[in-house]
């Protein structure tokens, strides 16, 4: 798998700026994948933006899943 330093220098760069963040790495492999998750929310607030986000986020997966599942039949 690729080596995760750019995204430990990101989030570094972040955490260094003060900046709220989820971050989610996808890499796939040849049998198994892995994804790694990476944040720094301050608040609940920040929980409720991101919930409000995710939301959509997962709608988008409902749409895309959908699409392709109609594309196999």
């Amino acid at each position: 798998m690729a080596s995760m330093d750019d995204i430990y220098d990101l989030t570094q760069k972040l955490d260094e700026n003060n900046i709220e963040y989820l971050l989610i790495t996808v890499q796939k492999g040849k049998k198994s994948g892995k994804a790694d998750v990476f944040f720094n929310l301050k608040d609940r607030n920040s929980m409720k933006i991101l919930a409000s986000g995710l939301s959509i986020f997962d709608k988008q997966i409902d749409k895309i899943n959908k699409e392709e599942d109609e594309n196999e039949n």
